[in-house]
């Protein structure tokens, strides 16, 4: 991967602080030098205000040049009415708005931080990264998740044992309008929980009733623990009367 990173003299990353792209920006300064990564961070109300801080300071720390972009989500109708494509739309809007924002610099090359296994999934958003030339070094280099958390605790990346984030939107059945109310109700929802440290955590509103997801570990502590009750107490105050919890622990890779 670092011959191929080799081959550019400068370089864009989009970056979200999870630890693909943190690996793969780590990979770009060490092949390229610092002062020629660009790293690219989109924020929006998609993405909770803990994982922009974490990205922030994950760019902070590795010490090259930074681009902080901000995108509105709820301008875009293609993503407020939640198709089973949306994800598409996002990453169509994302991608072009970090092509545009990285011009000034003329680079040409951006970066992004999928990994082999995510191909094997359902991904709307490939596509879009496609369609817009951004290049996959991790999937060139054959690099399975398994294999980013390797090399990043070689490498002492703080971010090799994070969680696997996905934005607030995801927590939405498709079909459901997206909206800034409720994601900002989400986004208070699961800041709840992880006060009382439920990393990983995920609460999807479906049909008006929040259902909560937990990591492997944390189901029994949650139910037997003082957490539920003031789980409960907080969603009724913000007007949610029905709290699932789903028995089946959340997995990550």
């Amino acid at each position: 991967m670092r011959r191929s990173l080799g081959g550019h003299k400068r370089v864009a990353v989009a970056c979200s602080g999870g630890a693909d792209s943190t690996f793969l920006l780590r990979a770009a300064c060490d092949s390229l030098g610092r002062a020629n990564v660009l790293a690219v961070l989109v924020r929006s109300a998609l993405i909770p205000a803990n994982e922009l801080a974490r990205a922030q300071a994950v760019i902070g720390a590795m010490g090259c040049p930074s681009l902080f972009l901000d995108w509105d989500p709820f301008v875009c109708p293609e993503v407020v009415s939640n198709p089973p494509d949306r994800c598409y739309h996002c990453k169509k809007r994302i991608y072009s708005l970090m092509r545009a924002g990285i011009d000034p610099y003329e680079i040409t090359v951006l970066l992004d931080g999928t990994n082999l296994d995510d191909l094997d999934e359902y991904r709307p958003g490939l596509q879009a990264i496609r369609e817009l030339d951004v290049a996959m070094p991790l999937v060139e280099a054959g690099l399975t998740k398994s294999a980013v958390r390797r090399l990043s605790r070689q490498a002492g990346l703080s971010t090799w044992n994070r969680p696997s984030a996905s934005c607030l939107a995801t927590r939405i059945p498709c079909g459901t309008t997206i909206s800034a109310e409720l994601i900002k109700l989400i986004a208070q929802c699961e800041e709840h929980l992880l006060q009382f440290g439920y990393a990983g955590c995920r609460v999807r509103m479906v049909h008006g009733k929040a259902h909560i997801e937990l990591a492997a570990g944390d189901l029994a502590r949650f139910v037997s623990s003082p957490d539920r009750l003031s789980t409960i107490v907080f969603f009724a105050a913000h007007g949610i009367r029905g709290v699932l919890v789903d028995l089946q622990e959340r997995k990550f890779r």
